[in-house]
């Protein structure tokens, strides 16, 4: 596992290595009146990626932090109504009436006979 790890790793240092080869032209970049020191055109593509990347690490912190609490909240509603359950499991069965599902049927008035 450590040797396919090495070999990924080493594949990555290797394109990115090639990509800062093959772009390496001076860039400035021009937003309204603020311009940018001229700067090789892979370190500012790696800086935007990595300034991508950590903006959707806070998102995604802020997503989890969400999540957790609303799992937090399940829970403590899932404990409950479990005691709730509990509860009514010991609850005595009493019968008020006695009720029949069927109601009886006389011998001689089954329907149908002649």
């Amino acid at each position: 596992m450590m040797i396919i790890k090495m070999i990924v790793i080493f594949a990555v240092i290797t394109v990115l290595l090639f990509f800062a080869g093959e772009n390496s032209q001076p860039l400035q970049l021009h937003f309204g009146s603020y311009e940018t020191i001229p700067a090789p055109s892979f370190l500012i593509i790696m800086i935007s990626l990595l300034t991508g990347m950590f903006i959707a690490l806070i998102i995604s912190f802020f997503d989890q932090w969400k999540l957790r609490a609303e799992l937090r909240k399940l829970k403590k509603d899932k404990k409950k109504v479990e005691g709730e359950l509990n509860s009514l499991r010991k609850m005595p069965i009493v019968e008020s009436e006695k009720t029949e599902l069927s109601p009886k049927t006389e011998p001689g008035s089954i329907k149908g006979s002649a």
